[in-house]
């Protein structure tokens, strides 16, 4: 580089840091008495006065080494680490997790979204449900649809896009893409879907894009929530009845070997390789979510059970799962072990009363910031049911809160409520409390 060139871009970068400091000056505002004391910023939050001028010195220190370094021919690398606040080492860390079951899409509830321009628009629908959902450090739900490129169609399971905005929008962090409809639209519409619930700002587990894609996740979704990393496996009875390419047998968690058939055949070494590689990293909590069981069938078949020994004696915390679109029970085992069978829906419009009731799990972690050791210290869930327009108070498909629309017609207003769905939820909570704690002797 000549003299010439070099002096230019320095007297450029002088005239820059000239001007930033004279706006700076230009800009303050004129002092006038405060109408309150003022209030002193934390330690954390003052900057010095000469804070500024020192980042402008050191910004021209490294392009001063840049252009040195340019000169002598040799790449520069600038990287820059985020500051990263030491874990504590005293107390205790809460953290909570809320899930929701399986999210669909029916042809009524795209012909209710969408909209004159023919866009769709899902943000009615997960009104009540949010609060649940965006509340909790860290949601999940199952997606049973993909986004493609395809015309929107809920016979093929092809959803727009703006639902994943929709739940992301309700504070959903990670999607269970491991299920009967990962490969609805092939490898390619998995991809798809993967990337799009990314550009959503949010996390798939139990499917790779590609064999590549497993090779550097090992089939595991790390989350890392106030300090306290959180591996999620997600895994899927089946895909369907399709099967896997040959040479893209990992892009989907699978529970059996025979998971296009009969599903008796509970695929050990490939769920131990998955539990192992999560167990690898070390950490505090792991949660299993598992598309399991049959559908509209509440019954627990022994191969479940098999699986569900595998998880907690591969260092599995809580077992979340979906599939049945019916409620299950929810059962803490002495040891510590959590299992939910099936959360039921979180989206439809089926016409069964059994499939139109659902809970959003929430479960509650604490970990000692001395011994290191989390447990799970609490567990709770919310009943919802899924309204069709003639039992919402809006007019429309939409997730009401079971227990706060009962509460609203019981303090008399009736204009929210109608007689009639305040009489089906009160149906429907009792329901649910008979399949989440079912009697001793069922």
């Amino acid at each position: 580089m000549s003299d010439n060139r070099e002096k230019a871009i320095l007297d450029e970068i002088y005239r820059s840091i000239d001007a930033k400091i004279e706006n700076s000056i230009q800009d303050a505002p004129r002092s006038r008495p405060p109408r309150r004391p003022p209030q002193r910023p934390s330690k954390k939050d003052r900057k010095p006065p000469w804070l500024g001028m020192a980042v402008c010195l050191l910004l021209l220190a490294g392009v001063v080494f840049a252009l040195w370094k340019s000169g002598q021919g040799e790449p520069v690398i600038a990287e820059t680490q985020p500051p990263t606040e030491p874990l504590p080492t005293t107390g205790s860390t809460v953290v909570t997790v809320a899930a929701g079951g399986d999210v669909n899409i029916t042809k009524e509830l795209l012909d209710a979204a969408r909209r004159p321009d023919g866009s769709y628009d899902f943000s009615g629908y997960f009104l009540h449900a949010a609060p649940l959902l965006s509340s909790a450090d860290l949601a999940i739900v199952n997606l049973e649809a993909n986004f493609t490129a395809n015309p929107v169609d809920a016979a093929t399971r092809n959803a727009p896009a703006s639902l994943a905005a929709a739940l992301a929008g309700s504070g959903v962090d990670v999607v269970q893409t491991a299920n009967s409809y990962s490969i609805e639209s092939g490898l390619a519409g998995l991809s798809s879907t993967m990337e799009t619930i990314a550009q959503a700002g949010m996390k798939t587990a139990g499917t790779s894009a590609t064999e590549a894609d497993y090779a550097k996740n090992k089939g595991v979704t790390m989350v890392e929530v106030r300090g306290v990393k959180i591996a999620l496996v997600a895994f899927t009875k089946g895909v369907g009845n399709l099967n896997l390419p040959d040479g893209s047998e990992h892009c989907v968690n699978l529970l059996y070997k025979d998971y296009a058939s009969t599903y008796t055949k509970v695929d050990k070494e490939g769920i131990q390789a998955v539990l192992d590689a999560a167990q690898a990293q070390n950490p505090d909590i792991t949660i299993a979510l598992l598309h399991w069981g049959s559908e509209y069938d509440g019954v627990v078949s022994d191969t479940q059970e098999q699986i569900r020994k595998l998880m907690f004696d591969g260092g599995v915390d809580a077992i979340i799962g979906t599939h049945s679109h019916l409620v299950g029970e929810l059962l803490l085992e002495e040891g510590g072990g959590f299992t939910a069978y099936s959360l039921g829906n979180l989206t439809g419009t089926d016409s069964d009363g059994g499939a139109r009731q659902s809970i959003i799990l929430q479960l509650e972690f604490t970990k000692n910031n001395e011994t290191g050791e989390t447990n799970l210290t609490n567990y709770s869930y919310t009943p919802i049911y899924l309204a069709s327009p003639e039992q919402s108070p809006a007019g429309m498909y939409q997730i009401l809160n079971t227990e706060n629309e009962i509460a609203l017609y019981e303090q008399n207003y009736y204009t929210c409520v109608s007689e009639k769905t305040y009489n089906t939820l009160t149906q429907s909570k009792a329901d649910v409390e008979r399949l989440v704690h079912p009697p001793k002797d069922e």
